[in-house]
């Protein structure tokens, strides 16, 4: 029994930061799964037009074409916008496990400490829910950061990867 409970708590860092980051999101987000804002019209209708292969219109949908492939493909697969949300809330337990790496080269209290408040942070957490890009963004502002640590550490593959992901965030 004893072993069995130490085995549990000695698990993958990211399987934590996976188990913490649902549970935060779900009690956060318990009062209703999708919210909408003030963009979020044409982000959907962007999305629609993506469906039916009609040409995007408009700054907010020629900006912003991979939210609505997000958008587009949540609806295209039966799962609507709370798929949407779905996803970015695994993009941001993603950029969570980001941090926690970035956070290891000042060891691993830093790592910890730093993921959790990125993990438990109301100002961050509410985001989630709403069909806006807020949450992708800052979820991939950490995952961008996380991509150039790794170009600037190993070169290579990860120059080509760091350029991706700052590209098109």
């Amino acid at each position: 029994m004893v072993q069995s409970v130490f085995k549990f708590c000695k698990m993958h860092p990211f399987l934590w930061i996976a188990i913490i980051g649902t549970i935060v999101n779900a009690l956060f987000h318990s009062g209703g799964m999708v919210a909408l804002g003030g963009d979020t019209g044409a982000y959907t209708g962007g999305a629609e037009r993506l469906l039916n292969g009609v040409p995007l219109v408009g700054f907010h949908q020629l900006q912003c074409r991979g939210y609505l492939l997000v958008l587009a493909v949540a609806q295209w697969c039966g799962v609507g916008l709370k798929g949407a949300v779905v996803f970015q809330i695994g993009m941001s337990i993603v950029a969570a496990c980001c941090l926690f790496s970035l956070g290891q080269n000042f060891g691993p209290v830093a790592a910890w400490f730093a993921t959790v408040l990125f993990l438990v942070n109301p100002d961050l957490v509410r985001w989630h829910r709403y069909i806006l890009t807020d949450s992708l963004f800052i979820s991939f502002i950490v995952i961008c950061i996380w991509a150039i640590d790794r170009a600037v550490r190993y070169r290579g593959f990860w120059n080509v990867v760091a350029l991706l992901v700052t590209t098109y965030t």
